[in-house]
């Protein structure tokens, strides 16, 4: 696959995407601003917030250059107002203001399995224009 951040892969000394990281098919939420098309919405954390890149091993970098998505609305919405919990008002400038939901499938990338959270690691394949196939269906 072509994936969106493979030169950032090539640097790390681990496989990234790790191998047992599969393509599927299924609908899927993730935090966003406001504003669908904001180049933000779609891009890791490493990009949105580089500092959180240095000091890091290369397994929290690959962790780190992929998108988080959840597998339910319900998943999406707990995990972002316990990380509320800790960063207050932050939250909304730094994670996002809504939630969206869009269908990928096996030709987007590939994704970690869900955990116990619902949350799980998506690496996407150049190209995918997320942000003209995901629509906000609530505020956080």
């Amino acid at each position: 696959m072509d994936y969106q951040f493979l030169e950032d892969f090539k640097k790390l000394s681990v496989a990234c995407p790790p191998k047992h990281y599969k393509p599927k098919k299924m609908t899927v939420y993730r935090w966003v601003f406001d504003d669908i098309e904001a180049e933000q919405n779609f891009i890791p954390v490493f990009y949105t917030n580089p500092k959180k890149y240095f000091g890091k091993t290369d397994i929290e970098k690959c962790r780190g250059l992929a998108l988080s998505l959840f597998a339910t609305q319900a998943d999406a919405e707990e995990r972002f107002y316990d990380l509320q919990d800790g960063m207050g008002r932050k939250a909304y400038k730094v994670l996002g203001t809504h939630i969206a939901t869009g269908d990928i499938d096996e030709q987007d990338g590939v994704n970690e399995e869900p955990n116990a959270s619902g949350h799980f690691n998506h690496h996407p394949v150049k190209g995918h224009q997320y942000e003209k196939r995901f629509n906000i269906i609530s505020k956080l």
